[in-house]
């Protein structure tokens, strides 16, 4: 200890830089002067992801685990999406373990994953995609296919991060508590930042649950500074660092989660600003003519009738020929046609006035 005691901080913290998280973290807790070069090694926000297509669960969340934590971070959030034929409750089960009580943890199913592969660095990018054999069953072939993971831990200073969970009661089976949703993202972020604005919000869902009214309500009460991301129609199970037995899994389905983001009214000196960043992409492609609507008729609860005009065009369009012109100039057959419509939304806060917000939501079309 004595020799290291006189180590030029500069030689000390390019020494800690190349520690593992684990190595890091007890590092940090020798003394006051080395906690200090920790924080400075530490100064920027960090995302370390890795992919891992090992067929063994363990060995591949193993693979991914030891990946991230190779180089020197303080977890403060994981997400990891994992391949169908793998376990969400022992993937997560091993990822918790391994970060500790503290951490936020989200694990959910997913269709893909892309990332550096763990073990060679390369690039790697997969599609999964169920095939079911003739009577019904997932082939041996699928079942072997659909496992791997990606998982990414990030630490940003300056901004705290827990996991807030949309609740339903299991006696209610179809009331979702959003109002109380929305309410306890606000009380987080004003118990750690003395503002109701979050900075960021990534939102996961169940397949099963309707989130358009939720997603709604959540872009209404938030300012157009909150970025908010997220996969709707999934399947996860999270950890959140707060009382678990506020949110007693034996009262509550966990109908949605939003991993929230919130400035951090005590953080360190010298630590700038974090600010979020999205592009997105809708996945489509604009294609053939705007369109205005005359009327919409609902059909049930999964689809509606439109008819629409074109600019030009003075009578009620001819929809399944409109159809069978874009199908022509198609280069995929098989691709699936949306319309993309333009609409509006009120939005408001306690510190301004009504307004209503424009954004585009694509509708699949059926026929014509």
């Amino acid at each position: 200890m004595g020799g290291f005691a006189a180590v030029n901080d500069d030689i000390l913290q390019n020494i800690l830089f190349r520690l593992p998280a684990s190595s890091f973290a007890s590092a940090a807790c020798v003394s006051k002067s080395w906690n200090k070069v920790c924080d400075r090694v530490l100064t920027c926000p960090k995302l370390a992801s890795a992919l891992s297509l090992n067929p063994s669960l363990p060995d591949a969340v193993k693979e991914a685990l030891d990946k991230v934590l190779s180089k020197p971070i303080r977890p403060q959030f994981a997400i990891a999406s994992i391949g169908l034929q793998f376990s969400l409750e022992a993937a997560h089960q091993i990822i918790t373990e391994r970060l500790g009580s503290k951490v936020p943890v989200v694990t959910n199913a997913a269709c893909g994953i892309i990332g550096r592969d763990a073990i060679t660095n390369t690039m790697r990018e997969v599609r999964w995609h169920m095939i079911p054999a003739e009577d019904g069953s997932v082939s041996q072939e699928s079942e072997e296919f659909n496992r791997g993971i990606v998982l990414i831990v990030g630490y940003l200073p300056g901004l705290k991060v827990d996991a807030i969970p949309l609740l339903r009661p299991k006696m209610e089976h179809r009331v979702t508590m959003v109002d109380r949703f929305m309410m306890d993202i606000r009380n987080y972020t004003v118990s750690v930042s003395g503002s109701v604005i979050p900075a960021g919000v990534i939102m996961f869902g169940d397949q099963h649950i309707d989130l358009t009214p939720v997603l709604a309500e959540l872009d209404c009460v938030m300012p157009e500074e909150t970025v908010i991301v997220g996969e709707a129609s999934s399947r996860f199970v999270c950890k959140t660092a707060r009382n678990s037995e506020e949110y007693n899994p034996d009262l509550y389905f966990f109908d949605a989660l939003a991993l929230v983001f919130a400035k951090d009214k005590n953080k360190p000196p010298g630590i700038g600003e974090t600010r979020f960043h999205a592009t997105l992409s809708t996945g489509v492609m604009p294609f053939g003519p705007e369109l205005k609507a005359i009327s919409v008729t609902a059909k049930g609860t999964e689809c509606s009738w439109l008819t629409a005009s074109m600019n030009g065009y003075h009578q009620i369009l001819d929809s399944q020929r409109l159809l069978d012109d874009i199908s022509e100039e198609m280069d995929d057959e098989a691709a699936d046609l949306y319309i993309g419509v333009i609409q509006k939304r009120p939005s408001s806060l306690e510190h301004e006035k009504m307004k209503l917000r424009t954004y585009l939501a694509f509708y699949e079309v059926l026929g014509g």
